[in-house]
């Protein structure tokens, strides 16, 4: 739904706050902001971080993604629908995220998703904590702007 594709944009925000902080210069809170056609801007702050965890965090971030082979399919938009509702199995999560025309999995290197699957529940849940628990972690509760 529209809530996994606003998280999703919040992501870039969530990478330049990182960059920064990786670089030296830390901020005390990072906003992101999106701004829609007709004029309303939505904004998340992001909690601060420490250039070392920036660092380490990137790092380990890559290393996850560069390293062995990568035969699971799990798009942002299904961690994202499945942090809503935990109580589904991750493999349901996809397939249904896979239905959708806009998911970002259709876009990029791979170009026929139909040989790859959901990691298996436990695997699934370690991949998401490890990739996507410090953007979770530092979200603040956003606001509508008029």
């Amino acid at each position: 739904g529209d809530s996994e594709r606003q998280e999703k944009l919040f992501l870039r925000g969530f990478f330049d706050h990182l960059l920064l902080a990786a670089s030296g210069r830390p901020a005390a809170y990072h906003a992101a902001y999106l701004v829609y056609a007709n004029g309303l801007c939505r904004e998340i702050t992001f909690l601060p971080i420490e250039p070392a965890d920036a660092r380490d965090y990137l790092g380990r971030l890559a290393a996850d993604l560069l390293t062995g082979p990568h035969t699971y399919l799990l798009p942002c938009e299904a961690v994202f629908l499945a942090r809503e509702s935990p109580e589904q199995r991750i493999e349901d999560v996809v397939e249904h995220v896979l239905r959708r025309p806009s998911c970002s999995s259709r876009y990029g290197p791979i170009l026929r998703l139909e040989g790859f699957r959901a990691p298996c529940e436990e695997d699934a849940r370690t991949m998401i904590q490890r990739r996507f628990g410090p953007f979770f972690a530092r979200v603040l509760p956003d606001m509508q702007l008029p």
